[in-house]
């Protein structure tokens, strides 16, 4: 594979991290279906798997003692809940609905900018912001048809999700500049592993780790490692089009093709409500990327 000089990093870093989110994702999503109904178990296991591989690349590399802590800590926090938040929405929802529905993270990205950063709105990011909430009542849409599907608790537990990864993201790309790359992914790394162990003591089943878990959440983690590690390196360099990038639904098509050929495995819907779906998804992404 030839490189490309035209093409900027942090642009080949953003679209590398969106293709291995989509297999993550879908990889969750078969593990929540088939080896783990426990969605606190499976978040734990996944954090602490992916905490190895990060500490691990992280000291390969080479790390220095932060000199903003700051940053890390809020980060790391940050992203503990986004984990928590994005695993039971992932046991609630279909990948179809779910994908879609990180086009809210560019509408809160704005939305805090605004009220955080005191930046201004502009009529037409209103207008398309509007668009973003009107077609995510339409991609939530089940075989019924009803518009209460995008109230249902799966869809709360995504728009929260989506909201602290629009904080997560500034406050990344802030360590990230003040202590350095690998220094920041291993800090950080720690502190969203110490912030999910606590979620163990308000489940009443007992943590249990089958083989076939752990050997998938290896593989998952693999992926998300990576992506994340794509990610923050495009967010260090330009956090508004990587943002962008990264929060593309490669997932749902992925599921869509998986639905096609072997229903049940990943979700089955019928052939419309995909219609629905895919409509309401393409206006989301483009509403989105006209916001960035």
């Amino acid at each position: 594979m030839c490189y490309n000089p035209r093409i900027m990093p942090f642009q080949f870093f953003a679209w590398a991290s969106s293709l291995l989110s989509g297999f993550s994702i879908i990889g969750t999503k078969v593990t929540s279906r088939f080896l783990t109904k426990n969605p606190t178990h499976l978040n734990v296991t996944l954090v602490g798997v992916m905490t190895v591989w990060m500490v691990a690349i992280s000291l390969y590399f080479g790390i220095t003692p932060p000199t903003h802590f700051a940053p890390i800590l809020i980060a790391g926090l940050l992203s503990g809940a986004v984990s928590i938040f994005f695993t039971y929405s992932i046991y609630s929802l279909d990948v179809t609905v779910l994908a879609p529905l990180f086009s809210f993270r560019t509408l809160f990205g704005l939305l805090f900018g605004a009220l955080l950063l005191h930046e201004s709105i502009t009529r037409d990011q209103y207008v398309y912001i509007l668009l973003i909430f009107a077609a995510g009542f339409f991609v939530s849409y089940d075989a019924r048809l009803k518009l209460k599907s995008f109230f249902q608790k799966g869809v709360l537990y995504a728009l929260a999700m989506t909201a602290l990864l629009g904080l997560f993201g500034v406050f990344l790309q802030r360590a990230i500049l003040e202590n350095g790359f690998w220094t920041t992914t291993f800090f950080m790394s720690i502190v969203v592993f110490c912030t999910v162990i606590p979620t163990l003591f308000f489940t009443k089943e007992r943590y249990t780790l089958p083989k076939a878990t752990l050997y998938a959440a290896i593989a998952i983690t693999f992926l998300d490692t990576l992506a994340r590690l794509a990610a923050s390196r495009a967010y260090a360099e330009n956090y508004t089009i990587s943002q962008a990038i990264v929060s593309l639904p490669f997932s749902m098509f992925f599921a869509f093709i998986l639905a096609r050929w072997r229903p049940g495995l990943v979700e089955e819907n019928t052939l419309s409500v995909y219609v629905v779906r895919f409509i309401a998804g393409g206006v989301m992404i483009w509403a989105a990327i006209q916001l960035s």
